[in-house]
């Protein structure tokens, strides 16, 4: 499995972005929590996602650790996607906000 880079990189990558492009930092613009560390918040998100699967693999026939796993699996990766659509939405605004040479056709 590929690892992913550092998300605090892009973070700082964006803020940089930001002040060069769209003319300055503005944190309340964005969508990523640029107070949090982001690779933690990621690994926390996909360390309680293994731990649902973990609990649905090891949960056998009973319905009910089934039904508790699956809920909440889908409750980590609603938060997983959350936590990358920060990122994208993010992105989207720094490339339509910012002043970029023009793109040749």
């Amino acid at each position: 499995m590929n690892e992913l880079l550092s998300l605090d990189v892009l973070r700082t990558l964006f803020e940089e972005i930001a002040k060069e492009k769209v003319g300055g930092f503005d944190s309340g613009k964005l969508s990523i929590d640029y107070g949090c560390n982001m690779d933690e918040a990621c690994a926390k998100y996909a360390g309680l996602l293994n731990r649902s699967i973990e609990a649905l693999n090891s949960g056998g026939s009973d319905d009910l650790v089934a039904q508790r796993a699956l809920m909440m699996i889908r409750t980590h990766a609603i938060s997983l996607s959350s936590f990358f659509d920060a990122i994208a939405d993010d992105a989207e605004f720094l490339i339509r906000s910012g002043v970029w040479t023009e793109i040749p056709e």
